[in-house]
């Protein structure tokens, strides 16, 4: 995973790498790199404080994992949806300490399902789910998820919800029938969730 500088945006320079397995997708915060060790590797809790140095601080795994994708709060939750492990949900992990990461809940929208990326804004926890559709959570206890919101098409594959839109819209694609354009309504945390509608 190659490490570039943004400093000239349009001339990219090279920094630094971190490449000790095949890690499907990273998430960063501040200077910390999450890369997920999708063939059964877990994942690396890497240290970028220096980004031409990549260091591992820590690797953690779950059993029969597939870990594919993650996003985490500032205060040390992190969301990791598996994709071809024997479990294919989302795991919440406490890594606080990263020494002694935490399984502390999961989210199963559906255990014959697929879940595929994430993303987080506030307390809201987004998840693009293949024949699922969009989720949204209700994350404020990250230990105690609660769906707030879907938008299911019944048979295509969802590929990612995007929600950082100044809109407020969500953008989900579809790997069948392209991109929907979602906004989240009625958010009142009833089972069960209330659907998300076509914007």
């Amino acid at each position: 995973n190659k490490i570039d500088s943004l400093a000239d945006p349009l001339a990219p320079a090279f920094v630094g790498v971190y490449q000790p397995h095949s890690a499907d997708d990273l998430h960063v915060r501040d200077d910390a790199l999450y890369a997920m060790g999708i063939y059964g590797d877990g994942v690396d809790i890497v240290d970028l404080s220096d980004r031409s140095n990549p260091t591992l601080i820590a690797r953690f795994d779950y059993p029969g994992s597939g870990a594919h994708n993650a996003c985490g709060t500032d205060d040390g939750y992190l969301f990791v949806g598996d994709e071809i492990g024997t479990g294919q949900w989302t795991r919440v992990f406490d890594v606080r300490d990263p020494h002694n990461v935490e399984l502390v809940a999961e989210i199963i929208v559906d255990a014959g399902s697929t879940v595929h990326n994430c993303h987080l804004v506030g307390d809201r926890l987004y998840l693009a789910h293949y024949d699922r559709g969009a989720w949204v959570y209700d994350v404020s206890d990250p230990r105690a998820p609660v769906p707030v919101a879907s938008y299911e098409t019944g048979v295509s594959l969802a590929w990612s919800l995007y929600p950082h839109l100044p809109s407020g819209n969500l953008l989900m694609s579809d790997m069948q029938q392209g991109v929907f354009v979602l906004r989240e309504t009625g958010l009142s945390g009833a089972e069960p969730p209330p659907a998300a509608t076509a914007a």
